[in-house]
């Protein structure tokens, strides 16, 4: 799976998450950019990021990633 699939299949558990079909992110994508995002929904997200990659995330890997960029990087990583 390549950083583009990746990302595709990140935006469907947001939207999932979110529960807004409209929903769009991107590579530079924060929780500053999704009103929703907060910490309970992050713990679902996480979860269902988890789940979907078969991957488990370490607390002080999540403190390391600051954008929806990192976060594919980081599931392309954990793939390898």
């Amino acid at each position: 799976m390549n950083i583009d699939e990746i990302l595709r299949e990140l935006n469907a558990i947001f939207i999932q998450v979110f529960k807004d079909k409209d929903l769009n992110i991107s590579f530079s994508t924060t929780t500053e950019d999704i009103q929703e995002w907060d910490s309970f929904s992050n713990i679902e997200l996480i979860l269902d990021i988890e789940k979907r990659f078969n991957i488990h995330f370490d607390l002080s890997e999540l403190r390391n990633i600051d954008n929806v960029g990192e976060l594919a990087e980081f599931i392309l990583n954990k793939q390898d």
